[in-house]
C-alpha cells in the first residue's frame, strides 16, 4: 500500500520514525524486584566463597603513658602510628546462619614509623567462626613452640553478631545480599540501564536506616549509600561493584569496594568529624556449591594442637595443649633433630612393655584354680616340713635308746665282777 503514498508523505512518515525516542524498558514493580533479590540471596546457603581482600590497616601505638616502664623496656616510649598495606585469601564457609571465616596473610610486611618489618606484620593466620551461637576463633603468630597459637571460645548472644556483620560485609563487595534486608522499597527510577532503588533496610537489629541503590540488569549492586541510625549513633556504609563473574550458577561482581564511615553521635547540633572505620578492596576467586556434610566438616573444623593457649571465656579457664611426647618408634634420619630437642625436654615416651598374656576364656574360673593351687601348694609343703621334722625327731629318739643301750652292756659286767 505504501507505494501508492505520495513520495513527500512517504518521507515524512520514514523521518518520524527514526527521530522517535526508544521506548523506555518498563520498570519491574516493588515487589517482583524484592523477589529477584531474595532469590539470589537465597541461593547463597552451604557455600564456599573465596575472594582476595586489599586494603590498609592503622595500627594502635603502644599506650606508653599507661605503662612508662614496659615501654621503656621495649623501646616503645615514643610510638606512632603506622599504616599498613594489608593482602588476604580469605574464604567465606556459610550453612544457615552457621558461618567461618578463613584468613590467610598475603601481603609483604610494612615498615613505617622507624618500626622494623617483624613488629608491623600481620597475624600470619586466622580462623573464626560462629556456630550455634558460639564464636571461636584461632589466631596464628608465625613463632614456634608455647603459644604459638591462641584459640578464643565465647559466647554469641546478640541477634546479629559481629561475624554475620563481617559476612553482610562481603556480601556487599560481592553485589548482593541486600534483599534480604530490605525492608520497604519506596521507589524504582530507571538511570539508563541501571535501576535506582530506595527505600529502608534494616543493618542491625534496632536501627533505623535508608538505603539507594543502583541495579543492573541481572540485579547486582554496582553502587549503595546506606545510612543507618542506630539510637542517634550514625553510620555510612557505601558500596561500589564492577565487573561481573559466573561460576556453580552463581553470577556475583568480580570486585568490589566497602567503605564503612563512622559519624558518631551528634550532641548539642555539633556532630565530631567522619572517620573511616572499616574500607578494603575484594575481588572473586571461586565459589563452591551444595557442600556435602564431610567437606563442610573439614572446612569449618577448628582442631586444638600442642602448645595452643585455649581462653573459654564460658568456662572461665585458660589452658595449654600439652606437648605431644616423642615417640622412640618414629625415630627416623630425617627427625634427628625434633628427637634431640625432644630429649632436652623430657618429653620423649620410651615403647610401652610388652602386654602381659592373657589367658584364654574358656568358661572355667581361673582366679579360683589358681588360687586353689597356691593353697594346694602351700598344704603340701607344709606337710612335707611337718614330716621331715618328725622323722628328724624319731630318728633322734632312735639314736638317744640305742645309746642308753650300749652303756648298758658296757656297764653290766662290772655290776658282776662286783
Amino acid at each position: 500500500m505504501s507505494r501508492f503514498l505520495p513520495p513527500l508523505l512517504r518521507v515524512c512518515i520514514l523521518a518520524v520514525t527514526l527521530l522517535a525516542p526508544p521506548v523506555a524498558a518498563e520498570e519491574p514493580s516493588a515487589n517482583d524486584l524484592l523477589k529477584a533479590m531474595l532469590a539470589r540471596d537465597a541461593r547463597f546457603d552451604n557455600v564456599k566463597l573465596a575472594y582476595d581482600v586489599r586494603g590498609e590497616h592503622t595500627t594502635t601505638p603502644f599506650p606508653a603513658w599507661k605503662f612508662p616502664e614496659l615501654a621503656k623496656q621495649n623501646g616503645r616510649e615514643n610510638e606512632k602510628p603506622v599504616t599498613i598495606p594489608v593482602h588476604f585469601h580469605e574464604t567465606l564457609v556459610v550453612r544457615g546462619r552457621d558461618v567461618t571465616f578463613t584468613r590467610q596473610d598475603a601481603s609483604p610486611a610494612a615498615t613505617g614509623g622507624g618500626a622494623d618489618e617483624a613488629r608491623w606484620r600481620m597475624t600470619p593466620a586466622q580462623k573464626w567462626r560462629n556456630i550455634n551461637g558460639v564464636a571461636t576463633e584461632i589466631s596464628r603468630t608465625g613463632m614456634t613452640g608455647r603459644g604459638h597459637a591462641i584459640m578464643e571460645i565465647c559466647s554469641s548472644g546478640s541477634p546479629v553478631t559481629m561475624v554475620q556483620h563481617q559476612v553482610m560485609a562481603v556480601e556487599f563487595a560481592h553485589g548482593f545480599g541486600f534483599g534480604k534486608r530490605i525492608r520497604d522499597i519506596d521507589s524504582i527510577v530507571r538511570e539508563g540501564d541501571l535501576l535506582r532503588v530506595e527505600g529502608t533496610i534494616h543493618i542491625w537489629w534496632e536501627d533505623d536506616s535508608r538505603f539507594s541503590l543502583l541495579l543492573d540488569e541481572d540485579y547486582l549492586v554496582r553502587q549503595a549509600r546506606i545510612e543507618s541510625d542506630v539510637r542517634g549513633h550514625r553510620t555510612v556504609y557505601d558500596v561500589t561493584t564492577e565487573g561481573t563473574a559466573t561460576a556453580s550458577g552463581f553470577t556475583l561482581a568480580a570486585k568490589g569496594t566497602y567503605i564503612k564511615t563512622v559519624l558518631g553521635t551528634e550532641r548539642n547540633g555539633v556532630s565530631p568529624a567522619p572517620k573511616i572505620e572499616k574500607q578494603f578492596q575484594t575481588e572473586f576467586t571461586g565459589i563452591e556449591a551444595d557442600l556435602d556434610d564431610a567437606t563442610y566438616a573439614a572446612l569449618i573444623a577448628m582442631p586444638m594442637e600442642p602448645d595452643m593457649q585455649v581462653n573459654d571465656r564460658i568456662a572461665g579457664t585458660t589452658t595449654f595443649i600439652e606437648q605431644k611426647p616423642f615417640e622412640i618408634s618414629d625415630l627416623t634420619p630425617e627427625n634427628m633433630g625434633e628427637f634431640e630437642h625432644a630429649i632436652l625436654t623430657g618429653n620423649v615416651r620410651l615403647p610401652d612393655p610388652p602386654a602381659a598374656t592373657s589367658l584364654p576364656s574358656t568358661g572355667v574360673n581361673w582366679p579360683l584354680l589358681i588360687g586353689l593351687c597356691i593353697g594346694l601348694t602351700i598344704v603340701w609343703l607344709g606337710l612335707r616340713i611337718w614330716l621331715l621334722l618328725r622323722g628328724r625327731r624319731r630318728r633322734e629318739e632312735i639314736w638317744q635308746e640305742a645309746s642308753l643301750r650300749a652303756i648298758a652292756k658296757r656297764e653290766s659286767p662290772k655290776r658282776t665282777e662286783d
